[in-house]
């Protein structure tokens, strides 16, 4: 039962607030006592136990809320404020405010008992998941943040290993040329050992450069078919282009790609749209790290089962936020997002 049971009083007519456990209650305004039926009772028990779920949904909200509050670097320094919801007196018709722990509260103008109606209970819950959900989305946002600071220098590593690495060679070749042209001609032998094992390092340097990189030309291949698809564009700048993503459309906690990418280039990302709805295709390959991330952050009402059954079928773990889903699988081949394949996951996703 949604409202709140009422009585009139038989003498007088005015409204008798009663409790479940009553057997008569006596009216306020002329003292007359009026029986409580076993009717009535049990609408009245019926009541309490929709009101005491409801405020243990609010409750929840607010205590999370306060939680997300604790989280490094937040900020959230002013306090949870508990909502609040007017409603009209029955009697006057004037405005009674009420708080979440208020089953009924006295009319400030006329006195009489009101009892909070459905829709001011339904608009307290509502505010209180609001509330819990803005401090969850600051409190992602602030561990974004935290990330973007942890990796200042996010991508440059491999760069600057490689160029290392063929410098070196480079180098030691180099300082070989420089003594077979100094040197007498019968003392060749350390120029042209240098000379030798700096183009060795210059062409093992190459070659397992190419090796490295070839399956990662093919990533980006991959994802670049895929941008007509999403009208999307393709970044690989490690995590910070997933970071901004999150920023723009993400409401509430951060999805795991946060925590389990790999913040250097060995991430690729095609952020685009889908069926309207924001999407995003992140591809990490490393060494020690291969997955294949997919998010979208439009949700139906209700999830599809056999949306979840399809990715499932793929080898992706699902995780439905707030307003966005998350799928994500451990292996960075693209193949699955050939053909129709990105189609279909994608339709999979937001039916999720």
């Amino acid at each position: 039962m949604n409202e709140a049971p009422t009585m009139r009083c038989e003498r007088c007519g005015a409204y008798l607030p009663f409790d479940p456990r009553d057997f008569s209650v006596n009216c306020p305004a002329c003292h007359a006592e009026t029986k409580v039926g076993a009717e009535a009772r049990r609408n009245a028990e019926q009541y309490r136990s929709t009101v005491q779920d409801e405020k243990r949904r609010a409750d929840l909200a607010l205590s999370l809320a306060r939680s997300y509050q604790q989280g490094p670097g937040v900020g959230l320094h002013a306090g949870v404020v508990e909502p609040r919801v007017s409603a009209p007196c029955s009697s006057c018709g004037g405005q009674v405010s009420f708080g979440q722990d208020d089953l009924s509260t006295r009319c400030p103008f006329c006195g009489a008992t009101v009892s909070a109606p459905a829709r001011a209970r339904a608009a307290l819950v509502e505010s209180a998941e609001a509330t819990a959900l803005q401090a969850e989305s600051k409190s992602a946002r602030a561990q974004r943040d935290l990330v973007r600071k942890s990796f200042p220098h996010e991508g440059r590593t491999n760069t600057l290993l490689w160029a290392a690495m063929i410098g070196a060679g480079a180098v030691i070749a180099v300082l070989g040329a420089v003594d077979l042209a100094t040197s007498d001609a019968g003392d060749v032998a350390t120029g042209a050992t240098l000379i030798g094992i700096g183009g060795a390092a210059l062409l093992g340097t190459l070659v397992t450069w190419s090796i490295v990189s070839a399956p990662r030309r093919a990533i980006e291949r991959g994802l670049g078919a895929l941008s007509p698809i999403v009208r999307g564009r393709l970044s690989n700048r490690g995590l910070a282009p997933v970071l901004d993503w999150l920023d723009a459309n993400w409401v509430g906690d951060n999805p795991g790609i946060v925590g389990f990418s790999n913040p250097g280039r060995g991430c690729w990302v095609l952020s685009g749209s889908w069926r309207d709805a924001p999407v995003l295709i992140a591809i990490t390959d490393t060494w020690f790290e291969k997955r294949l991330d997919l998010l979208v952050t439009r949700r139906r009402a209700s999830a599809d089962e056999r949306a979840r059954s399809v990715l499932a079928g793929s080898g992706f773990t699902v995780t439905a936020g707030a307003l966005g889903v998350h799928a994500w699988r451990k292996s960075s081949d693209l193949a699955i997002l050939g053909g129709d394949g990105a189609r279909v996951l994608l339709d999979a996703l937001i039916a999720s």
